[in-house]
């Protein structure tokens, strides 16, 4: 009976954190069209960045893995962050989808900490702009 419960709950919490891969990858291809599209960040897409945190943070959790300063090289624009930002999301879903829930993937804690560092450099970049 314990044993059922607890794969039922892990069958839960591995839907909803699809879910919350889903809403990560929208929410970045949101602030990256809007950015493109004006050339600036609204006060809304500000706190889609944090969201964006967030949700990285929670999938970089599940995924087992631990925050760590992305050492690669920061964009030089926020044009650039902007797509490194889509694409790293679009690859955690990707991979997500792809695997199962009983699959650790260097992929998906790769992509989540560049997510968390790209968030963070926007805001910086984004505050010291306006």
């Amino acid at each position: 009976m314990h044993t059922r419960m607890a794969v039922e709950r892990a069958e839960s919490d591995h839907r909803k954190i699809l879910v919350d891969v889903d809403k990560l990858n929208e929410l970045s291809s949101d602030v990256a069209r809007g950015y493109h599209e004006r050339g600036k960040l609204s006060e809304e897409e500000i706190k889609k960045l944090g969201t964006i945190e967030k949700l990285a943070k929670h999938v970089l959790s599940h995924a087992l893995g631990d925050e760590v300063e992305d050492k690669s090289p920061q964009p030089l624009t926020l044009a650039e962050a902007m797509d490194r930002l889509k694409d790293a999301a679009a690859n955690i879903k990707k991979t997500m989808k792809a695997e199962t829930r009983f699959e650790v993937s260097a992929v998906v804690i790769a992509n989540s900490n560049e997510l968390i560092s790209l968030a963070h450099f926007i805001k910086r970049t984004h505050n010291k702009t306006f």
